[in-house]
């Protein structure tokens, strides 16, 4: 394996295969990101965090340490009614709180979505929330039993002690009004 220095930071391998580690001001996922080949690693001197590059955008960057994982809570509603408007789902396993509290500062990166019976006519729309505020993460469905959707670590971000929780919207024609839902997040936390 050959190493290369070259404009303030250093290349593992080929120069035309290989990967780049580098040393940054600011995380490279923010901002309009750093052009990088997959595998590549920045540090943040400042914070102290090493990233990785996992895909071809230049914000495809992910800080290594944190862990993805489904939070020991999940959210439902019976009788899907039609008509629903940002409704917040009920929670699972907690009988006295309709949110999830993070113990650390992570991303919301999965939302899962199951109903009991299969969607026949309308739409419906699922979207994760911080402290109330809808977020980026939102999975629709118009017909099946379900659904996932994924996105980048850093778009929908929390704070330690943040409350997390799903909310449900529903369009007139939605059908039918007896399928149940079930749906979780994925989180991951910051390194």
């Amino acid at each position: 394996m050959t190493a290369y220095a070259s404009s303030g930071h250093l290349r593992v391998g080929s120069k035309t295969d290989g990967a780049d580690v580098r040393r940054v001001a600011t995380a490279p996922n923010t901002g309009g990101g750093l052009a990088a080949d997959l595998g590549s690693l920045a540090m943040d001197n400042v914070a102290g965090v090493v990233y990785v590059k996992f895909g071809a955008a230049d914000t495809d960057w992910m800080a290594l340490g944190g862990a993805r994982y489904t939070p020991n809570e999940m959210w439902a509603q019976q009788d899907v009614a039609a008509s629903q408007s940002d409704v917040q789902l009920e929670t699972n396993v907690s009988q006295l709180f309709a949110t999830w509290r993070a113990v650390r500062a992570g991303s919301i990166v999965g939302l899962v979505s199951r109903f009991s019976e299969a969607i026949t006519a309308g739409s419906v729309t699922l979207t994760v929330r911080v402290n109330g505020a809808p977020g980026t993460l939102a999975a629709t469905s118009v017909a099946g039993s379900g659904t996932q959707v994924t996105q980048a670590p850093g778009i929908d971000t929390y704070a330690a002690g943040d409350l997390l929780d799903i909310a449900i919207t529903t369009t007139g024609a939605f059908a039918p009004i007896t399928t149940d839902v079930e749906a979780y997040l994925q989180v991951q936390d910051e390194a």
